[in-house]
């Protein structure tokens, strides 16, 4: 599959960058291209292609695309940073569990582990690797 997923915990306020982003890469992601049209684009940034959950794989038929990928929501404006890893944590989790990396075995395992819960949990853990490497030193 040649698509580029956007995952955004705070949705419609990055879309304008995550767009811009796939303008930049996606010449080194393949030849063909669904060009996003900048026309399409919602008050708030958002793309208006379709959303992609778990059992709407039709849609990754296409060649090179942006997607919106279905994220869980931040409760706050100040822990997208905690959602990015966690969400980044599940996608490398589940490439390496599987030889393809399903996109439907991501996106479940995201909507199922990606809770306000990682807030605090994740908060913890980054606190946690930041005084071992502190106390390393």
């Amino acid at each position: 599959m040649n698509a580029f997923f956007h995952h955004d915990s705070m949705e419609g306020v990055n879309g304008s960058h995550a767009l811009k982003l796939f303008d930049s890469v996606k010449g080194f992601m393949g030849t063909d291209s669904l060009e996003p049209s900048p026309s399409k684009l919602s008050s708030k940034g958002r793309s208006k292609r379709k959303k992609i959950s778990g059992s709407e794989t039709e849609v990754l038929a296409a060649p090179l695309s942006f997607m919106e990928g279905s994220t869980p929501q931040q409760t706050n404006g100040y822990d997208c940073g905690l959602y990015v890893m966690a969400i980044a944590r599940i996608i490398c989790q589940r490439h390496a569990k599987t030889s393809k990396g399903s996109i439907e075995s991501w996106f479940s395992a995201i909507e199922k582990h990606v809770t306000p819960s990682v807030e605090m949990t994740m908060r913890s853990e980054v606190m946690g690797l930041i005084q071992d490497l502190r106390n390393k030193d």
